[in-house]
């Protein structure tokens, strides 16, 4: 957890507040910018918590075109919240910037915003404090289409594991879900022949409950969504139209538009995105055992076709989940057929520069065994672990993996909240203000 550090300007019945680059954005204040004005009257409910223990100094600097540039560098004494007064000269296009220093005059956090000065001069007051602690927390959400539902609750960065017994929404035909990197947004799809739509959701930032925030076209039998780690862009896999489709993300958190991409996906069934954001993997359930990899267009996000990966050791099996590791240097493969014949998960060696899939190597093999259906498998947010669900007992399992080679070693074995099947495992990073 981090004190977050917040920095108030008061200038002429107004107040100017910065948050500390980047720890927050400012939505837990109002508004998506890199400033929030508010009353002078609203500055009262602040928190007056002490200053991070880090930041012993402040800089205030002003600066524009037609006047000469004004600084000062106060201390920050964690007792009190610090004051200065700078006389600022009137006009447009004034550039604060705010520098948070440690005892070595070393920059922590810096940020700058850009207002008009409208009286002849000012004096410019500037009181810093924390706002609170920053608060990371990370869910665990399993959509699972045979209950019509979507689980959800804890889960343990450390031990990997979690809880979701007794937490469920109602999603009819629930068959994927994906969590927006920047934790406030999840997006459902659901699993029938007839559905053309997304569920956008909004992501309770201490609960990691999830309110429903409208609903989002897309192509026929959406099965899964992944979102980019950079770009306001998420994946869409639509089975029934054997399609990819390239959603832009709104602003409240809401999909756009979505375009199909030029190449045809035979039965898309699970998406996963390298973490490098170039490149898109697509598991095809058309019993050919193969995974699609598309390059990512960085500017705008669209996809083209680079090949597509085989399995040298089966021939005839469907693809029903892939994850790729946080590292980026590995992937995770399940394959089956839903019968005894064939139960396995592979790991691949990932070229992280062209995407490419190599080093086959079986780490699962439980074929001949009605005991195991090896579905959704999802690397997690740090890749510590693997979570695979097993959908003939109804079970996720968890997997710790070797960070040199990608192995990965039974850790625990949890009953899933119901009946599993056409089930997908994603974990959220959620951060809260507390």
């Amino acid at each position: 957890m981090k004190k977050v550090l917040i920095f108030i300007f008061f200038i002429s019945g107004i107040v100017l507040i910065f948050t500390a680059c980047g720890l927050i954005d400012n939505s837990y204040l109002g508004k998506d910018s890199s400033r929030v004005i508010f009353s002078l009257a609203g500055a009262d409910n602040r928190s007056t918590e002490s200053t991070p223990p880090d930041v012993t100094q402040v800089a205030i600097t002003v600066s524009a075109e037609d006047m000469s540039t004004v600084s000062k560098t106060i201390s920050a004494a964690a007792e009190e919240p610090a004051t200065l007064v700078l006389v600022v000269k009137k006009g447009k296009d004034r550039i604060f910037k705010v520098q948070a220093l440690n005892a070595e005059s070393e920059v922590l956090y810096e940020g700058t915003s850009t207002m008009d000065i409208e009286e002849d001069t000012v004096n410019l007051t500037v009181e810093v404090f924390s706002l609170g602690t920053e608060v990371i927390q990370y869910f665990i959400y399993l959509a699972n289409w045979q209950d019509d539902c979507l689980s959800y609750g804890p889960w343990d960065m450390d031990t990997g594991s979690f809880s979701i017994e007794d937490i469920h929404i109602s999603y009819a035909d629930s068959h994927g879900i994906g969590v927006h990197p920047n934790g406030k947004y999840a997006y459902v799809s659901t699993f029938d022949f007839v559905t053309t739509t997304i569920t956008n959701t909004s992501i309770c930032p201490t609960s990691g409950g999830l309110n429903y925030n409208g609903s989002s076209s897309t192509g026929t039998k959406p099965t899964s969504i992944v979102v980019h780690p950079t770009l306001p862009v998420a994946y869409v896999s639509c089975m029934e139209d054997q399609e990819v489709r390239v959603h832009s993300i709104n602003s409240d958190g809401t999909l756009g538009a979505g375009t199909p991409a030029s190449t045809t996906t035979p039965n898309p069934h699970r998406l996963a995105i390298h973490p490098n954001g170039k490149f898109l993997y697509v598991a095809n359930e058309d019993n050919t055992v193969q995974v699609q990899i598309f390059s990512i267009n960085q500017s705008n996000g669209n996809l083209s076709y680079v090949g597509s990966h085989l399995s040298s050791f089966y021939s005839s099996a469907i693809v029903p989940g892939i994850a790729i590791h946080p590292n980026g240097l590995f992937a995770y493969v399940t394959y089956t057929n839903f019968g005894p014949d064939l139960v396995i998960c592979l790991r691949y060696s990932v070229n992280p520069d062209t995407g490419a899939l190599s080093n086959e190597t079986i780490l699962l093999n439980t074929e001949s065994s009605l005991s195991n259906v090896y579905e959704s498998v999802d690397a997690g947010p740090l890749g510590n672990y693997l979570y695979i669900t097993n959908t003939a007992v109804d079970q996720i399992r968890i997997y710790t993996i070797n960070q040199s080679t990608g192995n990965i070693t039974l850790k625990d074995t949890i009953n899933a909240p119901g009946y599993l099947l056409h089930t997908n495992v994603a974990i959220g990073k959620v951060t809260s203000i507390q």
